[in-house]
């Protein structure tokens, strides 16, 4: 058997996605603003941490191998002069936002000077 159902429920039907469709572009479109003094403080990863960097310094970083230009590269680097070697400091965004919880100050240096 074949249900057909009324002109009426179908257009209200159609009207409750259209609805809906519109409410939640709005919705999703409406950009997360919050000041510097509203940023939590908390541990911040992978998406979340890029998405927050690039917010806060909108679009504008620093490059990590001009703030931490020891960290990249050969293993040259890692000897000191006397022939010693040694372990780079653990530093960097993933350093200070995801393994530690970190605010609006600490995600500010990534960014490029004004």
């Amino acid at each position: 058997m074949i249900f057909i159902a009324s002109s009426s429920r179908i257009r209200s039907l159609l009207a409750m996605v259209v609805c809906l469709t519109v409410g939640l572009s709005l919705v999703a479109s409406t950009p997360i603003a919050f000041t510097p003094e509203e940023l939590e403080v908390k541990h911040r990863c992978s998406k979340d941490l890029d998405e927050t960097i690039h917010y806060i310094c909108k679009g504008r970083t620093v490059s990590l191998a001009e703030l931490y230009p020891q960290s990249f590269g050969s293993r040259s680097k890692r000897y000191a002069p006397d022939g010693t070697y040694y372990r780079p400091l653990q530093n960097g965004p993933i350093h200070e936002c995801c393994l530690r919880p970190c605010g609006y100050p600490e995600i500010r240096q990534y960014c490029a000077p004004d």
